[in-house]
């Protein structure tokens, strides 16, 4: 049991609609990354069902995702999505406490469920003698749990004491704090576990009303990834999940509109939270927009170049070259409906303000022609590698599958995520810097030593950033600068820098014209003119 954040370069993401009648299959895609074929099926009570075969393995990987996580919650719900993720652990009608766990460990097998912002996926790896074992569990916990009132309170509990742990690991209290600022007044604002007050309040009827609003299979998929039978897990599926039915429409969520963000009337905001630790840890984000924006992809390159890697220039210019930091990081955190642009360092309580001075005048005066071909091609790879090698394991083929399917369009989606980064180029870097990267919009969290003594970082960031936009303006302005040079005998060349598209124009250009011919030789000009672009020797 877990909570965890998926994140994706995408497209449009949308709740699926029921369907009558038939089974309706969607013709056969090869899956550009496995060379294998998967087959995608909506069930007539609108359940989608992903299987692939993969015969690497005598394993099967099944996985039920649920479109519903913590962004679909009320703020007096907050929470629910992973208490009920614990609670379906607790027994169901047919399998009673401890019995799940059990029965699927002792066919040898593995037994998981996580919480995310967005949804919620039960996880099942079975030997595949018994993948009828592995996908009748996930059914069964997701539409039969108990939830047994006694059960709920004493699981309060346990979920309380994993809320005050985060609390005391500083990256995941730096990171709620983070979000609860740079997206503030959407729900992804509050954290996936919930407040201790709202967990607190849950009862066993919110949980059911929860299930019967989300828990529908119009808004679910089904994943069975291995050495099976496609047409037996098929007809299986339709035989298993045939008695459930769709409750009521489900509306459809609209992205959130980042350059909304911060709300009217705030400023950047710098949250400092001394604690007991022994270094300082540093976030600062700015709201982007999520993983259905056509930009989303060059976010992503942004990020690495900045700081996916150790050669990435902040990585090389803070923790190599000035030694400022004992890491650094940069990641575009991609959501169904806005995203956020997160750098995050750790170093010495005494190194803050050189860092900080330097880290807010070097980001305004980030521009795109300071990374080479080289650089961006490179980026470029190591995202496209990155997503390869998920799929290296029979689990991370299933679980990277079925995000896809679940929210990008499937196999199309995918590719079209692959091709939108391959075209990311330095004009489109511009863009996003020049749209999302503005000190305005910036939101900052430290978290230093106790009795630490912290530099005013909000001077420095007005300062700096301003200081740092002032001198990109002036380079910016300096190389679009014309020059004339004057090369004797009455030649002259005329540059003109301009870099707003990626092409070269030039221009040769001699005195003449009928002005200068005499009147027999009028026509000679406009004739000489089309014969030049016949060919040269």
């Amino acid at each position: 049991m877990s909570l965890f954040l998926g994140v994706a370069a995408g497209a449009a993401i949308a709740a699926p609609s029921p369907s009558s009648g038939a089974s309706d299959i969607v013709p056969v895609i090869p899956d550009p990354l496995s060379g294998k074929e998967e087959q995608v099926t909506k069930l007539p009570n609108g359940l989608s069902v992903l299987i692939l075969k993969d015969t690497r393995f005598p394993l099967v990987s099944t996985r039920l995702y649920v479109h519903a996580g913590s962004s679909y919650e009320t703020p007096d719900q907050a929470g629910i999505s992973h208490v009920l993720e614990h609670m379906v652990f607790k027994g169901t009608d047919s399998r009673p406490k401890s019995a799940i766990s059990q029965e699927v460990e002792s066919a040898g097998g593995y037994l998981n469920a996580a919480t995310s912002y967005d949804y919620t996926v039960y996880i099942t790896d079975m030997p595949d003698r018994h993948w009828k074992l592995g996908m009748d569990v996930v059914r069964d916990m997701a539409f039969h749990p108990t939830l047994d009132p006694q059960e709920l309170e004493s699981e309060k509990n346990v979920i309380v004491a994993e809320l005050q742990r985060g609390e005391d690991d500083p990256g995941s209290r730096m990171f709620k704090t983070l979000l609860a600022d740079t997206l503030k007044g959407t729900p992804y604002d509050r954290p996936i576990i919930g407040y201790e007050k709202t967990i607190r309040a849950l009862t066993t009827q919110n949980l059911r009303d929860y299930i019967a609003k989300y828990y529908q299979p119009q808004n679910m998929l089904l994943v069975v990834v291995g050495n099976v039978d496609p047409a037996e897990v098929l007809a299986e599926a339709e035989k298993m999940f045939a008695p459930y039915k769709n409750t009521a429409p489900l509306k459809e969520v609209m992205p959130y509109e980042a350059d909304r963000l911060p709300l009217p009337g705030s400023k950047p905001a710098l949250v400092v939270q001394p604690g007991p630790w022994n270094k300082v840890y540093l976030a600062a984000a700015l709201p982007v927009p999520g993983s259905s924006s056509y930009q989303s992809a060059t976010l992503d390159v942004l990020a690495y170049l900045l700081g996916g890697d150790r050669t990435s220039l902040f990585y090389k210019t803070y923790k190599y070259e000035r030694q400022l930091v004992d890491s650094i990081s940069v990641s575009n955190v991609g959501f169904e409906r806005i995203g956020a642009f997160v750098v995050t360092a750790e170093l010495d309580a005494d190194k803050v303000e050189p860092f900080w001075t330097s880290l807010t005048k070097d980001f305004a005066a980030l521009d795109a022609s300071m990374f080479t071909p080289e650089q961006l091609e490179r980026a470029k790879l190591n995202l496209e590698d990155d997503l390869y090698r998920s799929k290296e394991t029979l689990s991370g083929l299933a679980s990277k599958i079925g995000y896809f399917q679940f929210f990008m369009g499937g196999d199309q989606g995918e590719r079209n995520a692959i091709e939108a980064l391959r075209n990311v180029d330095n004009g489109m870097l511009k863009q996003v810097l020049a749209a999302w990267v503005q000190p305005d919009r910036l939101t900052t969290v430290v978290l230093p030593p106790k009795d630490a003594k912290m530099p005013d970082m909000e001077a420095i960031l007005d300062k700096e950033w301003k200081s740092g936009a002032k001198a990109s303006a002036a380079k910016t302005a300096e190389a679009g600068k014309t020059e004339v040079i004057d090369l004797g005998k009455g030649r002259t060349v005329v540059l003109i820098p301009d870099k707003t598209l990626p092409y070269v124009s030039a221009n040769l250009t001699y005195s003449g014209g009928d002005a200068l011919l005499k009147p027999s030789e009028q026509g000679l000009s406009a004739l000489v003119s089309n014969v030049l672009t016949k060919g040269t020797a």
